[in-house]
């Protein structure tokens, strides 16, 4: 069975609670972080995704992603923000903007778990 742990990084609590929540219902299983370095002491263990905000207090959540690459290479790597402006150069699997329908956004995230774990 694949693995259905998601960490969810944002430094909003209450963004993140809801996330975490909506993710929660929908049957995953989510370690929350509220910073990079949370995150980079998370990412023991097996992960489907990594739902990361793109400004943190402590740097662009962006940086991130060599990280999880680097220990986990199949997981999707989705990029969450406030503006619809992609960056440049994300190399990341998925970026979303905050406030996107609760049903989008879990249908979202399970089409880039299915495409990265194929």
């Amino acid at each position: 069975m694949a693995s259905r742990r998601i960490l969810l990084v944002d430094d909003s609590e209450i963004l993140r609670m809801t996330t975490a929540a909506v993710l929660e219902d929908a049957g995953y299983q989510v370690i929350e972080a509220a910073s990079l370095a949370q995150a980079r002491a998370s990412l023991a263990g097996e992960l489907a995704a990594a739902v990361v905000d793109l400004h943190l207090q402590d740097g662009l959540g962006s940086s991130l992603l060599a990280d999880l690459r680097a220990t986990h290479p199949r997981a999707a790597f989705i990029l969450l923000t406030g503006t619809a402006e992609p960056l440049p150069d994300f190399q990341g699997d998925l970026y979303l903007v905050k406030g996107e329908d609760p049903h989008e956004l879990i249908a979202r995230i399970g089409e880039a778990i299915a495409r990265r774990s194929s």
